[in-house]
C-alpha cells in the first residue's frame, strides 16, 4: 500500500496463524494506521463486500469496516466501492465522523481516490 497510498492507512495484512486462506471469514487481519495500530476479525469477504470488526475501545466503542463493491450505473461493465465505518458501543455517538481524534470522512475519501487511481492503472481504464 506505501507505494500508491499515503494517508491514514498504512498498512492491512493478513495475520499469521490464519488458515490457508488468508481472507477467509474469522481469519485475522493486523491494521496500521497512521497514529496507531489494531488487529480484527474479518466478518464478511465475498464478491460484494469485505469486512472486519475492530476490537472494542477500552470496552466501550468498536469499529465495523466495509468495503462494497456494487456494479456501476454510470459505467457499463465497471464497479462502484463504497467505504464506510459502523460504530457500535456505550460510545459510539462520539466517534462519528471521527477516529482517534481524526477526521475520518476525508481521510476515507482520499484512500478512495487513491484506490480508484491505481485500480485503473492496472485495469486499462
Amino acid at each position: 500500500m506505501p507505494d500508491w497510498h499515503s494517508g491514514l492507512v498504512k498498512k492491512i495484512t493478513p495475520m499469521p496463524g490464519n488458515a490457508e486462506n488468508d481472507l477467509a471469514v474469522g481469519s485475522k487481519l493486523h491494521c496500521v494506521m497512521e497514529d496507531f495500530t489494531f488487529d480484527s476479525v474479518i466478518t464478511k469477504n465475498d464478491s460484494s463486500q469485505f469486512q472486519w470488526q475492530g476490537p472494542p475501545v477500552y470496552h466501550v466503542v468498536a469499529g465495523l469496516h466495509t468495503f462494497e463493491f456494487k456494479p456501476s450505473t454510470s459505467t457499463p461493465g465497471g464497479t462502484t466501492f463504497v467505504q464506510k465505518e459502523e460504530y457500535s458501543g456505550l460510545l459510539a455517538f462520539l466517534m462519528s465522523p471521527s477516529l482517534a481524534g481524526k477526521k475520518i470522512w476525508g481521510q476515507f475519501e482520499k484512500f478512495n481516490t487513491d484506490l480508484k487511481l491505481r485500480v485503473e492503472s492496472k485495469s486499462g481504464y
